[in-house]
């Protein structure tokens, strides 16, 4: 009988978190097996984690000299060929799968157990995929441009939706550089018409992901430019935030002033506080007024106590400038 399986830890990859290091693809690296004839564009191991919810988490390393390249996705088991998941599920059990995708198809041995696994894996390129290219006028790539597209699965449909979506000027490195930013056709789907692909690079970069574009969406904040979007990922409004402020009594706030209040540190959990204390009807105004001034719940309590009685927030606000209430 086999040992255990030796599981490696696997760092969680998101499609940024990619070590670019372009050095030569075909480097050389362990084989899979002797009876392999084919020529591998890539060799380098693998390594999975099973959710236990029909979706595994893949993690691919290739070491080049002092270095090491990684890729990361999360996919369905259903996409996997030859890896079933009551062998994923069960004990110690040696596996051959593949990972089919256009540009490429990852071919994979080794051992799993227990809803882990490692081994080592080849990267087969397919020669049509760069003939397809050709003919939607992207132009061929070269070997390394198209291991970079099958490891981060560009397919040749986020070509036509790109297409669609109004982008002209698409060459090989361009769709390989969208691809290793995260861009992919459940991205470029989603509908903004950008015209030019930096607009989607600099959105994705920013972590502007189709999850966060939905949950804005059912918010109430659909349709909104890119450049809107960045903004405000990049000031942290985000579905959470926009559904607390809309409980808060705050609904339908313009981008600006979500940012303003975020900014201002003005969040459902300090409106509660200053209402908690007696300030149930200030203005999106005055509690960015009173988050300036550092009147928060406490201050506030402080402040009745002092007087014996409710006090107007513009009374607080100067008791709090001249330090009468700290």
């Amino acid at each position: 009988m086999h040992g255990p399986v030796p599981i490696r830890s696997i760092t969680r990859l998101g499609p940024l978190a990619i070590t670019l290091l372009f050095i030569g693809i075909g480097a050389s690296g362990p084989a899979i097996s002797s009876e392999k004839s084919h020529f591998a564009a890539l060799q380098g191991e693998w390594a999975l984690d099973s959710s236990g919810d029909g979706k595994a988490h893949f993690g691919f390393t290739v070491h080049r000299g002092k270095g090491h390249e990684n890729w990361g996705f999360t996919i369905p088991l259903r996409q996997v060929e030859g890896l079933d998941a009551s062998v994923l599920r069960g004990g110690s059990a040696r596996v051959s799968f593949r990972l089919h995708r256009d540009a490429g198809t990852l071919e994979c041995e080794g051992r799993v157990a227990r809803g882990h696994g490692d081994g080592l894996f080849e990267l087969v390129l397919d020669p049509t995929f760069a003939e397809a290219l050709q003919k939607l006028g992207v132009g061929a790539p070269t070997a390394e441009q198209q291991t970079q597209m099958a490891m981060c699965d560009v397919d040749l449909d986020l070509v036509h939706e790109l297409r669609a979506q109004g982008v002209r000027s698409l060459d090989a490195k361009t769709l390989m550089i969208l691809g290793l930013h995260g861009v992919n056709r459940r991205y470029a789907e989603l509908g903004y018409r950008p015209g030019d692909t930096g607009v989607l690079l600099a959105a994705r970069d920013h972590g502007v992901d189709p999850e966060f574009i939905r949950g804005l969406a059912d918010n109430g904040y659909s349709g909104l430019p890119l450049e809107d979007l960045i903004r405000l990922r990049d000031h942290g409004v985000g579905p959470e935030f926009i559904r607390g402020m809309a409980s808060a009594g705050f609904k339908g706030l313009t981008p600006q002033r979500l940012i303003e209040a975020r900014d201002h540190g003005v969040d459902p959990e300090f409106i509660r506080e200053l209402r908690a204390a007696g300030y149930a009807h200030l203005t999106l105004g005055e509690l960015l007024r009173a988050r300036d001034h550092g009147v928060d719940g406490e201050v506030a309590r402080r402040a009745r106590a002092k007087a014996g009685r409710a006090v107007p927030l513009d009374q607080v606000v100067a008791w709090k400038d001249r330090g009468e209430v700290d």
